[in-house]
């Protein structure tokens, strides 16, 4: 109901936007109802009607974003390439247009989305026990058998109507085709990957990493659209770096850049650059902690706006990291937990980046069972790598630094 009420709210929208876009630039009637049309069907494309999905991956803006991009690039296909309609809208009025779009989806869906009230996902576990990764409604049947025969279980499924049956890993099965069409079974761990956006590091294989993400077709086009946005963003950047470093001179006398040896892809030591938050004296190595007193002043300004990050793009430009990636770490730290925590080195099969799925999803390491749970983001993410995952990543970093969330 919430989702038809903003399809109607979107279309007024649309309307009245495009009409005010009209009065500055010039955009004819038959510009505005093409912007409209191929808008709304963008938007459905793009699920910003799906609230609880909305509300659950937490990918609003990246949606929103295509959303807006994908529709601009669809009016200029459709309505600016014929000659006849060529000069019909101009590309102010469709920037215009399309910069109150995306200010509009994101605000409408946040406001929706806080709205309506999640219904709690219902599991029906076989043989197995599911690790709730939020809101959710269990009922677990035991299994004495080395195969789950679903002909046992049909009328205990269809009284409880789940939204997924869950099994163990690698169980045999029997029978399946008698369960609703529409019904998924998943095993425990997917339970994880598919709801918590991580995987499960107690049933986790190494082997699963390898796949697509490691395509060198994948590797080339990152690499590519990396160094171009790198390199972009060096130079819209160093107003502030050099704004930064000034600031960090005047509270704490000495170099305002921070070089210290992290390791890189398959364990390659190479130099970081950040600007200088914390005071020269002092132990440099252990993790952040809240209200630390290392931090001067300045630094938790810098810090908070994640301007202390920004050099890293030269590190990107020297194709010694990428902009998405896991955190690199120092060689110490690195081979200390490499010992307390399995599958540890995996995460240095690929680039470590300036910003990743694990430090928009848990922030900082402030112990052991953080640095785990990032491993089980970043190991999602090695796994699940594409071009659109990783631009994801960088529009929520946006978001997170538009914000001021995460910093510590």
């Amino acid at each position: 109901m919430v989702g038809f009420i903003l399809f109607f709210v979107d279309a007024s929208f649309l309307f009245a936007s495009v009409y005010l876009v009209s009065l500055v630039s010039f955009l004819m009637p038959i510009g505005q109802f093409a912007i409209v049309i191929v808008s709304l069907i963008s938007f459905y494309a793009f699920r910003l009607y799906d609230l609880p999905r909305i509300k659950r991956t937490q990918n609003l803006l990246s949606n929103a974003l295509l959303a807006v991009v994908v529709s601009g690039v669809l009016v200029v296909l459709i309505f600016f390439l014929p000659r006849l309609v060529l000069e019909q809208i101009s590309r102010r009025a469709l920037l215009y247009e399309s910069s109150l779009l995306l200010v509009y989806l994101y605000l409408s869906r946040k406001i929706a989305s806080s709205l309506i009230k999640r219904s709690p996902v219902r599991f029906f576990a076989i043989g197995c026990s599911v690790d709730c990764v939020e809101d959710c409604s269990v009922k677990a049947i035991s299994n004495s058998t080395a195969t789950i025969d679903f002909t046992s279980f049909q009328e205990a499924i269809k009284e409880f109507k789940p939204d997924f049956v869950v099994v163990p890993v690698d169980s045999k099965l029997a029978n399946v085709n008698i369960l609703p069409l529409d019904l998924p079974v998943i095993s425990s761990k997917q339970v994880t990957e598919i709801f918590g956006l991580r995987l499960d590091l107690g049933q986790f294989r190494p082997e699963e990493l390898y796949g697509y993400a490691f395509s060198s077709w994948y590797a080339s086009v990152k690499s590519v659209i990396e160094w171009v946005i790198a390199l972009a963003l060096s130079i819209l950047s160093f107003p502030l770096v050099l704004i930064a470093a000034i600031a960090v001179m005047i509270n704490d006398p000495g170099n305002p850049f921070f070089v210290q040896e992290r390791l890189g892809k398959n364990g390659k030591p190479f130099k970081i650059v950040k600007i200088r938050t914390m005071r020269k004296e002092g132990d440099h190595t252990s993790w952040t902690k809240d209200k630390d007193d290392r931090i001067f002043g300045a630094g938790k300004v810098i810090r908070k706006l994640r301007f202390d990050e920004l050099p890293q793009f030269w590190n990107v430009l020297r194709a010694d990291m990428a902009i998405v990636g896991p955190r690199p770490e120092t060689p110490s730290i690195a081979a200390e937990l490499a010992e307390k925590i399995p599958f540890y080195n995996l995460r240095m099969k690929v680039k470590p980046g300036i910003t990743g799925w694990a430090q928009l999803n848990w922030g900082y390491d402030g112990s052991l069972e953080d640095v785990q749970m990032k491993l089980s983001y970043d190991l999602f993410y090695i796994k699940n790598r594409s071009i659109m995952f990783d631009l994801r990543i960088m529009l929520q970093t946006m978001e997170t630094m538009l914000l001021g969330r995460g910093a510590r």
